[in-house]
């Protein structure tokens, strides 16, 4: 049963990420910097599915991966920077876990810049977020060791929820050359690393938590109005995510099509992401409304 559900979700929403991808890129105009402007159309934000009142009864809610999970942006900074108040980082975790009623059981151990590679603890990474004051758990080792010791510290039964960003920093150094070259030569590689890191991830987390629910983020492409050829390589890394997810059974949130697809137009210059050419605006994380759409694909891979 468990796997013909999540083969059934993934294979589909697989297809229908790859139309939508392809329906972008050929329908979408070029866009030059200069043609990229500050738009007063408002982008459409689906309200929580109704759902989520009768939702599983989960007893914890951790929340791993990057700046996404983090609940970074520019703009979250500087009211941090501010007040220093780590509640200023306010994103999709926040909403998710409010939503599910799980505010007072939530651990968020996500750090900005994290891939795949540090996340595993590579080279002795830990998270300088985590431990100067921005995150509300600081801990000290790789992401990993933390979430494992996290979960191993509950009974072995418990039923929670995991929530995973991860993936888009490993390709990020690549994304200049990806923008306008829909092949993008250095990518296999970089994706070949990232999914034997994910399914390490997952495999790990599942060891720790056997009776948890884990979702996996397939991320936005920020950079897909500006430049519409990059959206090829953008489903190549969602699909890597939503292959290594399927192969662990374990669903995957959606970001893309609500974001790069439904609102192609219209979800930059600070409308679903900060993003723009112009004017400049080169942060690349979510506004508040983009992060109520991330929360709303979480909630539509929880159904």
């Amino acid at each position: 049963m468990r796997l013909s559900r999540w083969a059934g979700m993934c294979s589909a929403a697989t297809i229908a990420l790859s139309a939508a991808v392809i329906a972008t890129v050929v329908v979408a105009p070029a866009a030059s910097a200069t043609s990229v402007a500050p738009t007063a159309a408002v982008a459409t934000v689906a309200p929580a599915p109704d759902w989520v009142r009768s939702a599983p009864n989960y007893r914890y809610y951790l929340s791993l991966g990057d700046s996404l999970g983090f609940g970074y942006s520019a703009a979250n900074l500087a009211k941090f920077e501010t007040d220093h108040n780590p509640a200023d980082f306010a994103g999709y975790t926040q909403i998710l876990a409010a939503d599910l009623h799980l505010t007072g059981s939530t651990t968020n151990l996500s750090c900005p810049g994290e891939s795949t590679l540090t996340m595993l603890g590579v080279g002795g990474k830990t998270c300088p977020a985590a431990n100067s004051g921005y995150g509300t758990w600081p801990y000290s080792g790789s992401q990993m060791a933390a979430a494992t010791a996290f979960l191993k510290s509950r009974p072995w039964w418990d039923r929670g929820l995991i929530t995973l960003s991860i993936g888009a920093n490993d390709v990020l150094p690549i994304a200049a050359t990806c923008l306008t070259n829909p092949s993008c030569p250095d990518l296999a590689p970089a994706l070949k690393t990232m999914r034997n890191n994910l399914s390490t991830i997952l495999g790990k987390l599942r060891s720790a938590a056997p009776f948890a629910t884990i979702v996996v983020l397939a991320p936005y492409n920020p950079f897909g109005h500006a430049y519409p050829a990059s959206n090829i390589p953008a489903a190549a890394v969602d699909l890597s995510i939503a292959a290594v997810a399927l192969l662990h059974f374990d669903p995957v949130a959606d970001a893309f099509v609500p974001i790069n697809v439904n609102n192609a137009s219209t979800f930059d210059c600070g409308n679903l992401v900060y993003f723009c050419t112009s004017p400049a605006n080169f942060d690349v994380h979510p506004t508040g409304a983009g992060y109520a759409v991330i929360a709303n694909a979480f909630e539509a891979a929880l159904r």
